[in-house]
């Protein structure tokens, strides 16, 4: 009929595994299931004379995400028109029951707008991984304990433990958050060479305020982008519609308390050892004696009849309090040695570090 099409073969020495087959077929599902105009169009899916799975798509003119951003920054403006266009498929997938589990910018296409000369429209791709829920579920990927699926970079922390019951709506959210962090302040939070160290980022690290990578941002953005990345899957957004609501209403973000910056601001009684042994911006374990049982949002499992434990931030100028305090016990110590000792049987007592605020 003269329409161009894309079309997505999966590659023939991977048709005989028959979780690929499944997972490269949920993204047909997928896509069908939401029918939203950000979201790319598959038009037919089937299989090639040699069983090879083969999935039509829509014909897409333009650049992904990941090359926009190659060339630097994003404008606030245009950064915001983006996450509100995929945003709403998003939402949209999680009405669904649908959570994409992939998002990265390389799965946001930008084609021209034929509505509005010199915009672009955003075209959310690949839901190969998505977890399907509810209707959606037949034939579906299980994802075995202890296996990672994502992109490491945008993973969430409950991605990175690979613990698929663990994953909801909310790992979107995260993954999200990155990519709008990147656009914002031109690279994502957390980059490293090695895998290992991405996956312990993102478990245990702060991401830098974004303030601090892009002066110009306004306070109100840089608490959506902090509530975005929390740790802890319960202190971020509750939907991706209220995070799309939070973007549009400046007001209405100026009012978000993130729980990172908070505890970054006040992080509680610290014990020494522990703060001397972070390193800045990093996370530490300490006792939580306002929980009872397995406290909900850990970032390690603890026992059951153990002593509950939170992670609280390492604020970068508490370092030095705790390095002076350390030392201080250090030379305390030092001098009982040299001088102490010849007093017969006394025992000597050394102060040990007193509790830093």
């Amino acid at each position: 009929i003269g329409r161009k099409a894309a079309i997505k073969v999966l590659r023939r020495e991977f048709s005989e595994d028959a979780g690929l087959v499944s997972r490269f077929m949920n993204e047909a599902r997928a896509a069908a299931a939401i029918g939203h105009p950000n979201i790319v169009d598959v038009v037919d899916v089937g299989n090639l004379p040699d069983n090879t799975p083969y999935m039509m798509m829509e014909f897409l003119v333009g650049e992904d995400l990941s090359k926009r951003l190659a060339k630097g920054r994003i404008p606030l403006e245009t950064a915001i028109q983006i996450a509100l266009q995929a945003g709403s498929a998003i939402v949209a997938a999680h009405e669904k029951g649908i959570v994409h589990r992939d998002l990265k910018p390389e799965n946001l296409f930008l084609v021209p707008d034929p509505t509005t000369p010199g915009r672009d429209r955003v075209k959310v791709l690949d839901f190969g991984i998505a977890k399907l829920r509810g209707d959606l579920t037949g034939g579906s990927v299980k994802t075995k304990t202890g296996s990672l699926l994502g992109t490491p970079q945008y993973m969430s922390p409950e991605q990175c433990r690979g613990i698929p019951d663990g994953i909801d709506h909310r790992s979107d959210i995260y993954s999200f958050g990155i990519i709008l962090y990147e656009m914002m302040c031109g690279a994502p939070p957390f980059v490293s060479e090695g895998l290992g160290d991405i996956l312990l980022m993102h478990l245990t690290q702060l991401p830098d305020p974004p303030t601090m990578r892009n002066p110009d941002l306004p306070e109100w953005m840089e608490k959506i982008l902090l509530k975005s990345l929390e740790k802890n899957s319960s202190d971020r957004f509750s939907s991706m519609a209220e995070f799309m609501a939070a973007l549009e209403s400046p007001m209405q973000a100026s009012m978000l308390t993130p729980v990172m910056r908070q505890l970054d601001r006040t992080p509680g009684p610290v014990r020494v050892s522990a703060l001397a042994a972070a390193r800045p911006g990093t996370w530490a374990p300490v006792p939580d004696m306002r929980m009872t049982g397995v406290p909900q949002g850990t970032l390690s499992p603890v026992a059951s009849n153990a002593t509950p434990v939170t992670y609280v931030p390492i604020p970068r100028r508490g370092l030095a309090v705790g390095g002076a305090v350390t030392a201080t016990a250090v030379v305390l110590l030092l001098v009982y040695l040299l001088f102490g000792r010849g007093r017969g049987n006394e025992t000597a007592v050394v102060p040990s570090p007193p509790v830093t605020q």
